[in-house]
């Protein structure tokens, strides 16, 4: 019967390299998710109307309010929160019925932002995963 003895010098470096990965994936994640966020803010800012008055003035609050609110990692996602705190942001994003009786439609900017970035959302994720492992694995 053959015996053969196997010695794998750089199962050591490779541990630590796959410890390194659980610590800076999660880490390298939120940064990233963090950015796209930030992102989607400006996308949606863009998308939002400002209110122009027969007095001339001209508005602008809907479109600053837009703000970052928490990011967590729940462990298997990351969640994170966008929010306007105007009390007619609603109705602009989904639409509302006037005194008269009519009918103002939606802009629906955040949900159009939403839409523009999903794709992007996903491949910066990718990417940062893929350049944690290309740096942790080398």
């Amino acid at each position: 019967m053959a015996k053969y003895k196997f010695e794998i010098k750089e199962i050591n470096r490779f541990n630590k390299a796959l410890d390194m990965l659980t610590k800076s994936v999660p880490n390298g994640l939120l940064k990233a998710f963090k950015m796209v966020m930030l992102d989607l803010i400006a996308r949606v800012k863009k998308l939002t109307p400002v209110g122009q008055y027969t007095d001339g003035r001209v508005g602008g609050n809907l479109r600053r309010k837009w703000s970052l609110g928490s990011i967590k990692n729940t462990g298997n996602s990351i969640e994170g929160e966008i929010f306007n705190n105007t009390e007619y942001a609603l109705p602009v994003e989904e639409g509302h019925k006037t005194r008269s009786g009519g009918f103002v439609k939606g802009r629906f900017m955040l949900k159009q932002a939403m839409s523009q970035s999903e794709r992007d959302i996903v491949n910066t994720m990718e990417n940062v995963v893929q350049k944690i492992v290309d740096k942790e694995l080398k």
